[in-house]
């Protein structure tokens, strides 16, 4: 099975999620709930020599599960979806319970919120998740497996542990369904995919802040789903995902653009992280330590893993701390190139839309105007081609994927950058890259001033095979 948190949509998946997606924007009770939009998922199975309610077929060999995230008019119950893995409309218990915190008053505010998150905490170790190895955990002690063993040592867990609480929802998203119904009724997991489904009044659509868009597939969600998913698929043969089996031959893709005795200055590709990580990928600081040998370096700035461009890293610490006044200070001055799905309306201007972080699916960042951060970039227009729009980002402040947001968010320019498969509209191919670069560079080094240029023509085409993208389904019309 296809890795469910990074994947190239198998044509089955495609044709499922068609098929689901059509069903979906006909059903006229869920009019109003789709028009704020709804998660669906899709899981291919082999068929079984027995008759199966929630397999929809595709042919002689092969069907598929389908799923909704959470619940739709009201219900976690809806015909020709699989079941959810708790059934929380029926729990007496459950709704007993709710009735009475919902009748206690303002001046039970302590009480209210120690009975909630009592309630939270036995909801969640109602839902008894399996794996292929015949295993069966509830959410809270899965949760606290994953984080002993991925991100806390054991003797600081409890103390830290309520920075790590598990979000409301987990359990309910579409993956962990359809892996639970596979697994209970003996199928075997072939291909899954997630997808937005929206009735829409215009291209791009968001919701609280995120941006999502109709008829785009999207990964499991980080927050709810990975520690789930870690468990769910033991037992399952999960395939590399394209990225990592890339990022095992990343390292000879860095190009060294300029070296002297303070500083390093490389052309980092798309797909390789600058720092790091806690998933094993290789980085920036493993071509430092395998390419160059060099053990001691401080990394000034950043670059998101799918963009690529040109990123400076100091040689001692006097310079990696004159080059972070300087980031500070704002003297420094970027320039990224990106190619964007959509024709820009005029010819330049500034994005202020703040941003804050997506808190059940990082990295995804969300616009949010009353709590977010400010976030501001400057735009110039270079050249048109039909639907495709080139065009010069210089970003004042330095947020995580701000550019991709300011770009693809409806009060941004509306039109997201090439291939993006975060906040995209149209689904990228295998050999598709984020169509983003820093290509221009600008700072004082040892008294110096110096600039550095990534020429457009060496990246901006060599990952796009035919622009602009197809939509991943047929355009449907406006509701």
């Amino acid at each position: 099975m296809n890795d469910p948190f990074e994947y190239i949509p198998h044509p089955l998946c495609k044709a499922a999620s068609e098929e689901v997606r059509r069903y979906a924007l006909g059903n006229k009770e869920w009019i109003e709930e789709l028009k704020r939009g709804k998660m669906f998922g899709v899981l291919t199975v082999e068929l079984p020599p027995f008759k199966n309610p929630f397999i929809h077929v595709i042919d002689e060999r092969t069907g598929y599960l389908a799923a909704f995230s959470g619940q739709i008019n009201g219900s976690g119950i809806a015909n020709g979806f699989v079941p959810p893995i708790f059934d929380v409309d029926n729990s007496v218990y459950f709704q007993k319970e709710m009735h009475e915190i919902e009748s206690l008053t303002a001046k039970h505010d302590e009480k209210r919120r120690m009975r909630s998150e009592a309630l939270q905490d036995w909801l969640f170790r109602q839902y008894e998740c399996v794996n292929a190895l015949g295993e069966r955990k509830n959410i809270v002690d899965i949760f606290k497996e994953f984080y002993l063993r991925n991100m806390l040592k054991q003797e600081n867990y409890e103390r830290n542990s309520s920075k790590h609480h598990i979000p409301s929802g987990t359990g309910e998203c579409c993956a962990p369904k359809l892996l639970q119904y596979a697994c209970l009724n003996d199928l075997k997991p072939l291909h899954i995919a997630e997808f937005w489904v929206q009735r829409q009044y215009r291209d791009i659509t968001y919701t609280d802040g995120g941006i999502r868009h109709d008829g785009q597939f999207y990964p499991a969600c980080n927050k709810k789903c990975r520690p789930l998913l870690d468990f769910m698929t033991r037992g399952l043969n999960i395939e590399k995902s394209p990225s990592r089996i890339e990022n095992e031959q990343m390292l000879s893709k860095v190009g060294l653009i300029y070296e002297d005795d303070h500083i390093i200055v490389v052309d980092k590709p798309s797909g390789l992280l600058s720092v790091p990580g806690r998933n094993g990928q290789k980085s920036l600081a493993d071509w430092m330590h395998e390419y160059k040998h060099i053990d001691d370096f401080w990394f000034v700035h950043r670059l998101d893993q799918d963009t690529r461009g040109l990123l400076i890293i100091a040689k001692d610490e006097s310079t990696y701390k004159d080059l972070q006044q300087q980031f500070i200070k704002h003297t420094i001055c970027k320039t990224y190139e990106a190619l964007l799905d959509g024709h820009v309306e005029g010819d330049e201007g500034n994005i202020k839309l703040r941003m804050r972080p997506d808190p059940d699916d990082p990295p995804r960042q969300m616009v949010d105007m009353t709590h977010g951060k400010n976030a501001v970039t400057r735009w110039k227009v270079l050249k048109r081609q039909g639907e495709t729009t080139h065009v010069e980002l210089y970003p004042d402040t330095g947020r995580t994927h701000q550019l991709r947001v300011h770009c693809a968010h409806v009060s941004g320019l509306n039109s997201p950058i090439h291939g993006d498969r975060l906040y995209g509209r149209y689904n990228p191919s295998p050999t598709s890259k984020l169509c983003l670069a820093a290509t221009r560079i600008s700072a004082t080094i040892d008294g110096k001033s110096m600039t550095f240029s990534l020429p457009s023509d060496k990246w901006l085409w060599e990952n796009v095979e035919t622009p602009p993208f197809e939509p991943p389904f047929e355009k449907t019309a406006k509701n």
